[in-house]
């Protein structure tokens, strides 16, 4: 199974294709030429277009996509956002950052808590 949504980034315009997928085929035939069988997340950039997946499924007593896999690609879609805008990352003004990654691991926990109870696991 493979659920979607688009985010649109407020104020910097970019937009993020979610996906929550637990077939790697699927993902690879839908979207993209990419083999996502060795991750559990990814940010990919494909024909301009800005995609963040999760993959759904249970390992070792954890239910993936976990927490820290959420913020984890999230971080990387922040660093996106800001070299698509030219703005330097400041480790002593991150305020702008911080604010960015918080409001975007919220709505990806929000897609995937809605999402991930129609996957069998």
């Amino acid at each position: 199974m493979l659920k979607s949504k688009v985010l649109t980034i407020p104020i910097y315009g970019d937009k993020f294709t979610l996906l929550l997928w637990d077939d790697d085929n699927e993902v690879k035939e839908k979207y993209f030429n990419l083999d996502v069988s060795e991750t559990d997340g990814f940010i990919h950039n494909y024909n301009g277009k800005n995609y963040m997946g999760f993959k759904v499924r249970k390992n070792k007593g954890y239910l993936y996509p976990t927490p820290g896999i959420i913020a984890h690609e999230c971080k990387h879609a922040v660093n996106r956002i800001f070299g698509d805008i030219g703005q330097k990352l400041d480790v002593f003004n991150d305020e702008a950052e911080c604010y960015l990654l918080g409001w975007l691991v919220n709505r990806v926990h929000e897609f995937t808590d809605k999402n991930k109870t129609d996957f069998k696991i």
